[in-house]
């Protein structure tokens, strides 16, 4: 029982969970291209505004695979009192997996539309050191 700490905190250090990585949120604007610069390893959460009840998502639709990568996405109620049919946020989460430059691009369209053009588009450029 003495060797559990020990052994532990090696289990610790060599897997790291010691070292939290950051966790970047934000809004992209539909004014200007967001620029960051985190580490690798750190998580970004691009939150984007819809209506639900419109048919119109959110979509992850270009960026770089060896410098982030898409862990997932999820909708959530924009207030504390959702309407139905109201304001939700997309979060779309990605991880920061290698060094170097993506531009995220973000689309608000119906996935069933197949030949018509987002009625939002938004961009975030990553920069992983």
């Amino acid at each position: 029982m003495r060797n559990a700490l020990p052994v532990a905190l090696l289990a610790c250090a060599l897997t790291g969970c010691a070292a939290k990585q950051p966790h970047l949120t934000h809004e992209p604007s539909r004014e200007s291209v967001h620029e960051f610069t985190a580490p690798k390893g750190a998580v970004y959460t691009a939150t984007l505004p819809f209506n639900a009840g419109t048919g119109y998502s959110w979509t992850a639709t270009s960026f770089d695979a060896k410098v982030v990568a898409l862990e997932g996405q999820s909708s959530r109620p924009a207030s504390a009192e959702p309407m139905p049919g109201g304001p939700m946020i997309e979060d779309i989460r990605f991880t920061l997996v290698g060094k170097g430059e993506t531009v995220i691009v973000f689309e608000l369209k119906r996935p069933w539309e197949k030949d018509v053009p987002a009625v939002d588009t938004r961009s975030v450029k990553v920069t992983v050191k």
